[in-house]
């Protein structure tokens, strides 16, 4: 059941506009943070305070998916009233300390990738490709890596897709083969008795 909650606070407004923007839907609290500080002009402790509350009030306007990565919850359907959030032309100050907590939140999903990474020619079966596939890009920053990748020289995530693709095109294909063998099977030894 969706409940309608009405958003008055520019900071809650400017924490969920985050979210709704983020790629996948979820955002760790340092991305929040950074966001909201873009649009206004507020204390980071005074941000990190209305995450804490807004993920353990009730309902919760914000779900704790895993180690500071939050979603919105999707029960609730938020509307904006008073005061209206003030556009992203605020330039964003990125200070040495938060690039460097930023390289380092991008070196744990490379870490992930790369232990779940799927060895093709090992998976069992294309669902446990899948699932590796899954657990790789299960993390909100995964998708910020293609913005950082480029400038090793190599196109790591063009490759990528094109790895996935290229596993669905075979599923694809496979499913087709035993079908026509099913078929064909079923024809040659139609009508023949024990």
């Amino acid at each position: 059941m969706i409940i309608e909650v009405e958003v008055d606070n520019l900071i809650d407004k400017a924490i969920i506009k985050s979210l709704k923007k983020a790629e996948n839907g979820m955002l760790m609290r340092k991305a929040i943070i950074r966001s909201v500080m873009g649009r206004i002009d507020e204390k980071e402790s005074v941000i990190i305070k209305r995450i804490e509350k807004m993920s353990k009030e009730s309902p919760e306007y914000l779900i704790n998916v895993s180690r500071g990565i939050y979603k919105l919850n999707p029960d609730i359907k938020f509307t904006f009233v008073g005061e209206s959030l003030p556009s992203e032309t605020k330039p964003l100050d990125i200070s040495p300390k938060a690039r460097e907590e930023h390289t380092d939140d991008l070196q744990f999903t490379i870490k992930n990738w790369i232990e779940n990474l799927p060895e093709i020619p090992y998976c069992e079966n294309s669902h446990e490709f899948y699932e590796k596939v899954e657990r790789c890009e299960s993390y909100p920053l995964f998708n910020d890596l293609s913005n950082h990748l480029p400038e090793t020289g190599y196109d790591i995530c063009q490759q990528w897709t094109k790895i996935k693709k290229g596993v669905k095109e075979e599923d694809k294909r496979k499913d087709e083969l035993f079908e026509l063998i099913k078929k064909n099977i079923s024809y040659i030894f139609q009508g023949l008795n024990r």
